[in-house]
């Protein structure tokens, strides 16, 4: 605030600040894979083994700023339903020992992440005699043999994180998180590859020697 000579105020100007201690007001969940921003594609293939990356993040509500809080929250992620499982979390914090293939990871930096999986293969080449060969399988991935776009099992995945600090918790579901293709052509790896290249005549390399 800034006064004249006589006391009256001629400006004022207002920076808005959190202390680093300050309680978390929110939580966001953002998909980093796949992702346009990251050239990883548009969606999942169900394959059996296409994975996607969810980020979860502290954020001040009133500006959806990040925030690194002088505690980590432990957040807790969950499939709530949809064509995948958890395959596993991180925080990108090398100091950090937390059980990767678990459902639980303290933040770092502000942002937690989960690693979520397809658990239907309903496009890959011979599922026929996947199906007959592995009998006793289908507890961990569903081999699908008949047409998967008239299936109807490409519908999205929906996620569940809990951030626990302190005395806060928060709760978020994101209903339609991961989207899901039955097409390797439209959103399989080569063609997440493709839609970044500024080189359309690249070719792939099948093998070498050297």
């Amino acid at each position: 605030v800034v006064y004249d000579t006589g006391g009256d105020e001629t400006a004022r100007h207002e920076a808005i600040g959190r202390p680093a201690d300050a309680p978390v007001l929110g939580l966001k969940l953002a998909l980093d894979v796949p992702s346009g921003g990251t050239g990883t594609g548009g969606a999942l293939v169900l394959d059996g083994e296409d994975t996607a990356m969810v980020r979860a993040s502290l954020v001040d509500t009133r500006t959806q700023a990040l925030i690194s809080t002088s505690e980590p929250a432990i957040v807790t992620f969950e499939v709530l339903s949809g064509p995948g499982r958890l395959k596993g979390v991180g925080n990108g914090d090398p100091n950090d020992h937390t059980v990767p293939t678990g459902d639980t990871v303290p933040t770092f930096a502000g942002n937690a992440r989960a690693f979520v999986q397809v658990n239907v293969d309903a496009t890959r080449a011979h599922r026929d005699l996947i199906e007959q060969i592995d009998v006793d399988g289908g507890g961990r991935t569903k081999v699908f043999v008949g047409d998967c776009a008239a299936s109807g099992l490409a519908v999205p995945i929906a996620i569940r994180a809990t951030a626990v600090l302190g005395d806060t918790t928060i709760v978020v579901d994101w209903s339609d998180a991961i989207p899901i293709s039955c097409s390797v052509e439209e959103d399989g790896w080569e063609a997440a590859a493709r839609a970044t290249a500024t080189n359309g005549s690249f070719t792939y390399m099948e093998a070498f020697a050297g």
